[in-house]
């Protein structure tokens, strides 16, 4: 994934996109479907 594929844009790609856990995989296809919820899943 590149930064500008990112629903939450580049802030939370820098903060995670190095994270592969299962649990920010899943926020990542959830703020995907609903960009709305980037504030609480990648604060």
């Amino acid at each position: 994934m590149e930064w500008y594929e990112h629903p939450c844009g580049l802030r939370a790609f820098a903060k995670y996109g190095e994270d592969d856990t299962p649990a920010v995989r899943q926020a990542y296809f959830l703020t995907q479907k609903d960009p709305g919820l980037c504030s609480k899943l990648f604060p």
